[in-house]
């Protein structure tokens, strides 16, 4: 009994190593061989596996950067730097790849360090972006700018002041940390209508600064290991605070207070009236917008502010000190400016106005050059092209597959399909429409009435071209085969020619028909339960069953919508393969290491049962 268990568990283990193998396998040659972007040079181990990136980003400590450099230098301009990305660094592409026009999702992978989903930057989708980017447009405008010149300026004055009391008692000035306190002061009351007073710490709260300039490393981790961000969200920061260094207990601290005081806009504004005279914060722009109620909740809105206020601080300080590092140790650009500033009448106690300043034009020159010259972010930009716009319609937009497809691209407008509003939010702004209904085993007809209202909708959004998915049965009406009268075949395929018949007569520009067999996939989990109650089928040991795989029905819609005038007015029967059943069970069978059967009817059974069982009619005329 021992030797026998010990036989199961090793049989047990050889095939799971087995199938570890056989899937690595197949995957490696997948990308490095058939991917589409397996033709684009590159490393083999970063065409194979992320972890090739992760190593040098992470163990490495953000080196992958370089890497990619020496990767163009022996490659050429566009190469391929992991499973699903190419990295261009041709100039001459550049206004290709980042062009303001057009319609562009962002990667969602490089984007999930950053731990804050719900943010503008963090959105990948272009419509969502844009959409949760408009309010606050017009709060970052150069009019609102100018009019927050007095708190730009007392901020300045403090700096100030603070540097000629350092000069005074001899004490040496940490410039970089100084740029960085004011950087943090100005953008926090600016966005969120308070300061925190960075400039008013002593030595200018330096320990911040060392974390802001510290936490790349935190994100190329989480970029990798994505539970490790949200891990660390979910430990209460009282418990952080008890164990952590002086520099994280500060930016926790500073966390805190965010989250408390953007609780505390969320609440005020909700209670207040019209005529409450507050300063606006991007908090009010957001929630005084036409975004809906699930991107006013406070985790969004949160995500927004602490991410558009941790834009502006490490990032302006760098260009900051880049510029006075560059002004003070250059007499020459020092004299320059200091003579553009005396033919101008500008005095240091001057309360000069922004757009005094941006009449000089070495003053500005100096400015443009300090943002070129500085680094900016280190990472890359990573876009993805939407040569085609997808739309579609769901009823759960957090559902798998809706995620995994919206992170493709998608675009979903919630709803179904009786909706006529959804569809037409759905389907406008679109040339082309992909039609494939599913039937409704108690209403024959509702597939065509279906249609006669989609189509209807498409004309008046102005779809111009329409593939529609039908049925390989349709193929037979007309020919002769004999399909019984009234029955369930012969009821379903008239209801999928009655589909074909509305886009003929809605006189579309070029419509194509794809006419598939059966799908490959019913044979699978979760479709194969959805014909458990028809196991028994008119089929014959020598039949042939024609099948279909749900790619190759997308390869020839995607070839019809490339070209319209080609596949115009045709009707394709589509099968992947002809099979007979015991070679469909064998094959299955194969997969799951268990043989499989089949036992058939006789001819006598076949015909008791025909009327019974909805697909009888059509197995048999397959024959």
């Amino acid at each position: 009994m021992y030797q026998t268990e010990s036989l199961i568990i090793l049989l047990s283990l050889q095939n799971i190593a087995a199938t570890v193998i056989v899937y690595f396998g197949s995957l490696t040659f997948y990308r490095l061989f058939l991917h589409p972007l397996a033709q684009f040079p590159g490393p083999k181990l970063a065409a194979f596996t992320r972890y090739y990136e992760a190593y040098y980003n992470v163990v490495q400590n953000g080196q992958y950067t370089f890497k990619i450099a020496g990767m163009h230098k022996k490659c050429g301009p566009i190469i391929r730097i992991s499973p699903y990305e190419l990295h261009v660094i041709d100039p001459a592409l550049f206004e290709k790849l980042y062009r303001q026009d057009g319609r562009w999702h962002k990667y969602s992978w490089a984007l999930d360090g950053f731990s804050a989903g719900g943010a503008i930057i963090c959105t990948a989708d272009h419509d969502t972006h844009k959409a949760r980017r408009l309010p606050l447009n017009a709060f970052f405008s150069k009019v609102q700018v100018s009019n927050k010149q007095d708190l730009i300026r007392r901020n300045v004055q403090k700096l100030c002041d603070l540097i000629s009391q350092c000069t005074r008692t001899g004490q040496i000035v940490n410039l970089g940390t100084a740029t960085n306190a004011f950087t943090r002061d100005v953008p926090t009351e600016f966005i969120l209508g308070k300061s925190y007073n960075s400039l008013d710490k002593e030595d200018f709260d330096a320990r911040m600064t060392n974390v802001f300039q510290g936490s790349g490393h935190i994100w190329r981790i989480t970029k990798h290991i994505t539970w490790f961000s949200p891990t660390v969200k979910s430990i209460p920061i009282d418990w952080v605070m008890k164990v952590a260094d002086d520099g994280t207990k500060a930016f926790f601290r500073y966390l805190k207070e965010t989250t408390h005081d953007t609780k505390e806009l969320l609440a005020a504004i909700a209670s207040s009236d019209s005529n409450d005279k507050s300063p606006r914060t991007i908090v009010h722009e957001i929630l005084d917008s036409n975004l809906p109620a699930m991107d006013k909740n406070f985790e969004r809105v949160f995500d927004d502010v602490a991410t558009v206020t941790g834009a502006g601080f490490e990032t302006t300080a760098s260009v900051l000190r880049l510029i006075i590092f560059h002004v003070f140790n250059n007499p020459e650009i020092l004299k320059r400016l200091r003579e553009e500033f005396s033919s101008a009448s500008i005095s240091p106690s001057d309360l000069v106005e922004v757009k005094t300043l941006e009449q000089l034009p070495y003053l500005t020159s100096i400015l443009m050059e300090g943002m070129r010259l500085s680094p900016a972010i280190a990472s890359r930009s990573a876009r993805i092209s939407l040569d085609w716009n997808v739309h579609a319609t769901t009823r759960n937009l957090e559902s798998p597959g809706a995620r995994t497809l919206r992170n493709r691209g998608v675009q979903f407008a919630q709803g179904d399909w009786e909706d006529m509003d959804v569809l037409r939010i759905s389907m406008s702004g679109c040339q082309k429409l992909f039609l494939c209904l599913h039937p409704k085993l108690d209403d024959l007809n509702y597939e065509r009435r279906q249609a006669e209202k989609i189509v209807r909708v498409a004309k008046e959004v102005g779809i111009k071209q329409v593939v529609a998915s039908t049925s390989l049965g349709v193929s037979m009406l007309g020919t002769g085969i004999h399909i019984t009268p009234n029955s369930f075949m012969a009821k379903h395929l008239a209801g999928k020619k009655g589909v074909e018949q509305a886009v003929i007569d809605a006189s579309f520009e070029h419509w194509t028909f794809l006419r598939p067999a059966f799908f490959m996939a019913n044979f699978l989990k979760p479709k194969v339960h959805r014909y458990l109650e028809l196991r028994d089928k008119a089929m014959t040991a020598e039949g042939k069953f024609a099948l279909i795989d749900h790619v190759d029905i997308a390869k020839v819609a995607t070839a019809a919508f490339q070209d319209p005038e080609k596949f115009h007015g045709c009707a394709f029967g589509l099968a992947s393969e002809l099979l007979t059943i015991p070679e469909i069970l064998d094959r299955l069978g194969e997969v799951i290491q268990r043989p499989l059967k089949a036992i058939f009817m006789t001819e006598e059974e076949i015909t008791k049962q025909k009327d019974s069982n909805v697909f009888a009619n059509s197995q048999i005329a397959m024959r």
